[in-house]
């Protein structure tokens, strides 16, 4: 009925979640986009994250109880993994691959910010 971890506003939290999800899957679209054709990392991130929005979003609007999840929960010791789904693993999985290509990016611009520095020659007097 609710969200990632059993985040729930209620019985009709459906009615919430569904344009959420219509307004994340436009602006990962964006991205997806925007991403250079061979930074494959993002594109799959991007994509596996859209997927499992999606299947997420079909649940959402065709069972009156929102997503079914099915998997879990799983006994962590400490602790009990919460239930979820396939496109819960896909979303999270894709987000986690998001995180570090957007983390390769940064490294990437400054190293070639500091190459561009060291190249420069510098003013004297």
């Amino acid at each position: 009925r609710g969200a990632a971890f059993g985040i729930s506003l209620g019985d009709d939290s459906r009615w919430f979640f569904i344009p959420i999800s219509i307004l994340a899957l436009i602006l990962l679209l964006v991205l997806l986009k925007q991403a250079a054709r061979r930074d494959w990392l993002r594109l799959v991130s991007i994509s596996m994250v859209v997927a499992g929005a999606l299947g997420n979003l079909y649940d959402r609007v065709r069972w009156d109880r929102g997503v079914v999840d099915f998997i879990g929960p799983i006994d962590l010791g400490i602790m009990d993994w919460p239930i979820f789904n396939v496109a819960d693993m896909s979303i999270t999985c894709g987000a986690v691959l998001l995180a570090i290509s957007f983390w390769g990016e940064e490294r990437r611009e400054r190293a070639e910010a500091v190459d561009r520095e060291e190249g420069e020659p510098t003013a004297i007097g």
